[in-house]
């Protein structure tokens, strides 16, 4: 399997419309495509305007050729309208050969990630009517840790995972850009059983038995953490990010 994350800053005015334009036309056009099992668009809890496209794919060669295809230039073309402006401004000559500064839009990034292990914990139809929420932690990985680091996902965390309630399914996946970093998401029944984990302590448990395969740098600054010292962020800090799913379909 294969998943693509497609980040999207869209305007705050434009976002209710992003949502039934995702509804309305993304999904439908994407459960054509083949190789595409689902569909998600999620929102960040605290960046309302930050929107995340999440698709699982078959093969990897199938989301490439989706991204090729005539019907992702189009869908861009018309998300164009909801993205945006960058703080990074253009400057061009204009026809009286005057300056002209001009915002540019806040271009999409895509993410994208072969699976190593995925799990439906529970059927997606006993997750309820409320809204599903998406947590992803992203993290660094020690090299010569990554095989231990899926065993211990596989064999530990997923088993810890199937007895939480409210968690439906669970994704570890490893940036294909940067071998060491690695992404875990979960999908849960609400926003309350996500912060009930979270509160109950299971996760800084989970993150416990997996610790030692983290970096040097991270461990460090646990520990520094632990007796209450400030530290600078580097780009070994685990990064939790949480998402109200907006619009989504399973495709058969």
């Amino acid at each position: 399997m294969y998943m693509r994350l497609f980040h999207l800053k869209i305007k705050p005015e434009g976002l209710e419309l992003a949502h039934y334009y995702y509804q309305d036309t993304v999904l439908p056009r994407l459960r054509t495509m083949p190789g595409c099992r689902f569909a998600r668009l999620i929102q960040n809890r605290s960046e309302p305007s930050d929107l995340i496209s999440m698709t699982l794919w078959e093969r990897q060669q199938d989301a490439e050729a989706f991204q090729q295809s005539p019907v992702f230039e189009q869908m861009m073309a018309e998300f164009s309208v909801f993205l945006a402006d960058s703080s990074v401004w253009k400057v061009q000559l204009s026809q009286k050969l005057e300056l002209e500064y001009r915002p540019e839009i806040q271009e999409p990034v895509i993410q994208s990630y072969p699976v190593s292990t995925q799990r439906t914990l529970v059927k997606p139809e006993t997750c309820g009517a409320s809204p599903l929420f998406v947590r992803i932690v992203q993290h660094k990985i020690q090299p010569g840790k990554m095989e231990e680091f899926r065993k211990l996902y596989r064999e530990t965390i997923i088993p810890i995972l199937e007895k939480i309630r409210g968690c439906c399914s669970a994704y570890m996946m490893e940036n294909l850009q940067n071998g060491e970093e690695v992404v875990s998401i979960t999908v849960w029944k609400n926003q309350r059983a996500a912060e009930d984990y979270e509160q109950s302590g299971q996760f800084q448990d989970m993150i416990d038995r997996v610790k030692h395969c983290y970096t040097q740098l991270f461990q460090w600054k646990m520990s520094l953490a632990r007796n209450g010292e400030k530290q600078a962020k580097t780009s070994d800090d685990m990064q939790v990010d949480h998402y109200t799913v907006v619009s989504g379909e399973e495709f058969k």
